[in-house]
């Protein structure tokens, strides 16, 4: 962090191996520092990415602590508790899903070196053949090398009645300026 804001690290070179190793043997952060032998915080959710393009289930898991919360709006069960439920989400992606892109725009460490906010250009493809290209926000929270919480934000407006209102009001400066 500087007197500016959130300083921009550079995205983390990982090799194949990586994914297949899987996550467990990443780095690990102890009382808010990072060993100078380990990676950045950052880089175990490359490498939750990369397994997920790679569509490798286990590899995906094991970037996870067992007592992990995921949270993303696109799963049946948005809010995921340990990892059970976390397998069960994957299980459900995998199922509807040919192939998951994501490319890393931009990386924010956290002051803490075990948590951050990685801004992505998600770029999956559906079984049916259909493109989904959108961005996202995840930000991340670390233990011992692993992800202990990961939440996803995407660009979208409200649900319900303010989505509704939103829509009409957009619609209509759209028609009238």
């Amino acid at each position: 962090m500087n007197s500016r804001g959130p300083v921009k690290l550079q995205r983390p070179v990982l090799s194949h191996s990586a994914v297949v190793i899987g996550c467990a043997t990443g780095g690990f952060a102890h009382k808010g520092r990072v060993n100078a032998m380990t990676e950045p915080a950052a880089a175990v959710l490359e490498r939750l990415f990369r397994a997920l393009e790679a569509r490798d289930k286990q590899a995906a898991l094991a970037c996870f602590t067992e007592d992990a919360r995921l949270f993303d709006p696109h799963y049946p069960n948005p809010q995921m508790n340990g990892r059970a439920e976390i397998e069960a989400g994957l299980d459900w992606g995998l199922s509807v899903m040919r192939q998951f892109g994501f490319t890393t725009i931009h990386l924010f460490e956290g002051r803490d070196a075990v948590s951050g906010a990685v801004e992505i250009d998600t770029n999956h493809v559906l079984k049916n053949g259909q493109a989904l290209n959108f961005p996202q926000v995840f930000v991340f929270e670390t233990r011992d090398g692993l992800i202990s919480r990961l939440r996803a934000y995407e660009p979208y407006g409200p649900n319900g009645l303010g989505g509704l209102f939103l829509g009409f009001a957009r619609l209509r400066r759209k028609l009238f300026g």
